[in-house]
């Protein structure tokens, strides 16, 4: 049981690697930053406390102290998403850091 349970992880993984990527999407609004990955955040812009952008990917502290990272290689066209996240931010007064 233990090794067909470790295979269907490793099946899985490798899925999200080579197919799963082209469905990862980051939607931006002026309510919410939803990301959608292997795990799904809806995160309202009123409860970001900042974001920064370091370590090859972006990390999101809320105001309840929880810290969110979103990885970089995960998105493709990740530098033009990177604008339109830091343009809203700044329009809701979030403080941003490189």
């Amino acid at each position: 049981f233990f090794v067909f349970v470790l295979y269907s992880l490793i099946i899985e993984s490798l899925f999200f690697l080579f197919f799963g990527k082209k469905a990862f999407k980051i939607i931006v609004n002026d309510q919410v930053l939803i990301i959608l990955n292997n795990q799904q955040y809806f995160l309202f812009w009123n409860k970001i406390k900042h974001i920064s952008f370091q370590q090859k990917g972006m990390l999101i502290l809320m105001k309840t102290k929880r810290l969110i990272y979103i990885g970089e290689s995960d998105y493709e066209d990740f530098p033009n998403w990177e604008k339109r996240i830091k343009n809203q931010a700044i329009s809701h007064g979030i403080y941003i850091y490189n």
